[in-house]
């Protein structure tokens, strides 16, 4: 019996905080270049995606990571000090204090950045039919 080359994959990822983010980050970029069909299901009782680590509202409460090497993609270790570049005008206003050179930003800020990367992903899945 012969496998068919472009069998289609459902998957679930159940729990969606940063590591479930970064799965469904890396489940759409290989299988947009591998060009084959994926269902998602993502479970999930909290709010999307920041997940309990990020999801406060608290600035005391920093990363313990610096900004240099937070990341939701293996392939790009300094998307967080990028994104952290390209958004922040829209950052600076609601982190009073907080610039672009301190490491350890409040976690929250790093849950923004994981919202945002949620719906990009969502945009780039649904514009392959994933």
């Amino acid at each position: 019996m012969s496998k068919s080359l472009s069998c289609n994959k459902i998957v679930g990822i159940v729990g969606f905080g940063a590591g479930g983010l970064s799965y469904f980050v890396q489940l759409i970029d290989s299988f947009i270049k591998n060009n084959k069909h994926l269902d998602i299901s993502i479970f999930e009782k909290n709010k999307l995606p920041k997940g309990l680590a990020y999801g406060g509202t608290s600035n005391y409460h920093i990363l313990n990571l610096n900004i240099h090497v937070m990341s939701v993609s293996h392939t790009k270790p300094d998307d967080f000090y990028e994104w952290l570049q390209k958004e922040k005008s829209q950052w600076t206003k609601k982190y009073d204090g907080i610039t672009i050179d301190d490491l350890y930003p409040p976690r929250p800020l790093f849950g923004e950045y994981l919202e945002d990367v949620f719906w990009q992903y969502m945009k780039t899945a649904e514009k392959h039919n994933i």
